[in-house]
């Protein structure tokens, strides 16, 4: 029989990881490093083992993003012609108030007029419960190149509407590495692209009705995985990312700039 000393011991081991995975520090639910060197995983560090699949299969495809040096940290991973990480649903992906953040170098010849970055639920091809993106469309409407993030409230109609950061964001296609961060905390939806606020926040104070979509899923460098039955876009984001993280809270502006530099 063991001494009970150790039993103790391992008992008060056993707690402290559970608790570790079940209540991650700082409120990040989706922590993607990106770092791997081979395999069709992305995994989650967040503690909640929300890991991404790479491509449209268990095993390789055409779908998988490619593993690239990054001059930074160990690796990021290069989308193109459609490639995407599929994270499966979790309700702890669904915050009410979050920031999603990700360092980005978009290429120089998007696939699409809207590449997303992120999207989290998918109402038909219409907009995610959360998403940042890149607008490249040449219209009047808002200026091409520049980032974005919104999130989705019921409005009473059938499908909803969402609400948009402000739309002057700088040019980020100009080959560097962004950082960018958008956060909702039931005041404003924000964007800051590297450590600084976009204007001064949309309005908004309503809920994110996640159980009115019906794809729930969460996707890294796309909007609806291998799906692509929208006429107007396809969301094929093109480019390298990294560091993509979820948090369940609004980071902070002086946060985010501490972010950017990496503190």
């Amino acid at each position: 029989m063991k001494p009970i000393s150790k039993i103790l011991v391992l008992a008060t081991y056993a707690i402290s990881a559970y608790a570790v995975q079940a209540a991650p520090v700082n409120k990040i639910v989706g922590n993607w490093h990106l770092d791997e060197t081979r395999g069709q995983k992305a995994f989650d560090s967040s503690g909640y083992n929300k890991h991404g699949q790479l491509g449209a299969s268990k095993a390789a495809d055409s779908f998988d993003p490619v593993r690239v040096a990054r001059r930074f940290d160990n690796a990021a991973l290069s989308f193109s012609d459609g490639q995407f990480v599929k994270v499966p649903h979790a309700n702890n992906l669904q915050p009410q108030k979050i920031s999603v953040e990700a360092w980005v170098k978009p290429g120089t010849a998007p696939a699409s007029s809207l590449p997303y970055i992120l999207a989290k639920g998918q109402q038909n091809c219409s907009f995610a419960s959360y998403a940042l993106y890149i607008y490249n469309k040449d219209s009047d409407e808002q200026a091409p190149n520049t980032a974005h993030f919104y999130v989705a409230y019921a409005d009473g109609s059938a499908e909803g509407t969402y609400v948009e950061s402000p739309v002057d964001s700088p040019d980020i296609l100009d080959g560097n590495w962004h950082h960018l961060v958008g956060t909702y905390d039931q005041t404003a939806v924000r964007l800051y692209v590297d450590g600084v606020e976009v204007g001064t926040g949309t309005p908004h104070t309503a809920p994110i009705p996640y159980d009115m979509f019906t794809n729930k899923d969460l996707y890294i460098g796309d909007y609806d995985g291998d799906a692509n039955s929208c006429d107007n876009y396809n969301g094929n984001y093109v480019g390298e990312l990294d560091e993509v993280k979820v948090w369940s809270k609004a980071l902070t502006a002086e946060e985010v700039a501490k972010r950017y530099l990496g503190d």
